[in-house]
């Protein structure tokens, strides 16, 4: 999903940083620790800060009122943390919803009857930094 132009330059400081090398099937990865050593250090300085909401539902109607919203939507969302694991394992609690919504947080807040609010917040919209949080996303129990 990116241009020539894109795959060039990422190849280019692959080779350059020694990360990778070329051979005669291509490109190979020959120091994948040290790159995501190096690659979790620049992304985690960049700021990332939640959306805090309230909602009066219980989690698990808020969640099967989100979901329901999502697909008439052209947005994509995820549940995620404790409530998308949740979904994998009942046994756990959990006492916030956290989801990725690519579109406007006050969009989709004023669509669920959510409110801003400053601390107690049970509803966190995170907006992705990147498009790769909706890769492998899942349907439980539809949701």
């Amino acid at each position: 999903g990116v241009s020539a132009g894109t795959v060039s330059t990422i190849r280019r400081m692959l080779l350059e940083r020694e990360w990778a090398k070329d051979t005669p099937d291509g490109i190979l990865l020959i120091q994948p620790e040290k790159l995501l050593r190096d690659w979790a250090q620049v992304w985690g300085r960049r700021a990332f800060r939640p959306f805090g909401y309230f909602t009066r539902l219980s989690l698990v109607q808020f969640e099967q009122q989100f979901a329901e919203f999502v697909r008439t939507q052209n947005h994509k969302a995820a549940l995620t943390g404790a409530a998308g694991a949740w979904r994998y394992a009942p046994m756990t609690r959990y006492q916030r919803t956290q989801l990725y919504w690519n579109g406007e947080p006050e969009e989709l807040a004023l669509a669920l009857d959510l409110k801003k609010t400053d601390s107690g917040a049970n509803v966190h919209i995170l907006v992705p930094r990147d498009r790769g949080v909706f890769d492998f996303v899942e349907t439980v129990d539809e949701v």
